[in-house]
């Protein structure tokens, strides 16, 4: 048991400890399938800039990962909810920490000199617990573009 929670502390393990469970939904797109992605995004010539800032943020993208526990017993979502909040995010640095009608929203980014190479993002609530991983080379005003898009909303 205590090699299973050391091994839950970091990002990668939260991951392999939880897509496994009865009811979770777990995505990962490939850097081959986003490469397949871009070709589309690039044949779209719309001009919406919110459409702008998204295809902005998406040429850079590498990867992504989706571990979704929406549909997961309480038991599991308040596991991974405690896991959550042990995990080790050493190398991240914590952009957005946001409390909304009973979620906890954690954005998180790895930076590499003027760039971004990771970001994660976290969602633990009653309703929702998620974990989203996109891994690629981002501006930080693509990043930042983007989480002021969201909470516009």
């Amino acid at each position: 048991m205590a090699c299973q929670t050391g091994f839950a502390q970091r990002i990668n393990g939260l991951f392999e400890e939880f897509k496994h469970e009865k009811n979770a939904d777990y995505v990962t797109v490939s850097p081959f399938l986003m490469t397949i992605g871009k070709w589309f995004i690039q044949m779209d010539q719309g001009n919406d800039p919110d459409d702008l800032v998204a295809k902005s943020f998406i040429k850079g993208t590498k990867s992504i990962r989706v571990l979704d526990l929406g549909d997961c017993a309480e038991d599991v979502k308040s596991r991974f909810q405690e896991s959550l909040k042990k995990v080790h995010t050493n190398g991240y640095e914590e952009m957005v920490r946001a409390k909304d009608d009973g979620e906890d929203v954690r954005i998180l980014a790895k930076m590499d000199k003027k760039f971004i190479k990771d970001v994660i993002i976290a969602v633990s609530g009653h309703d929702d617990c998620s974990l989203i991983q996109l891994s690629g080379k981002f501006l930080l005003d693509d990043v930042m573009n983007i989480i002021k898009e969201e909470n516009k909303d």
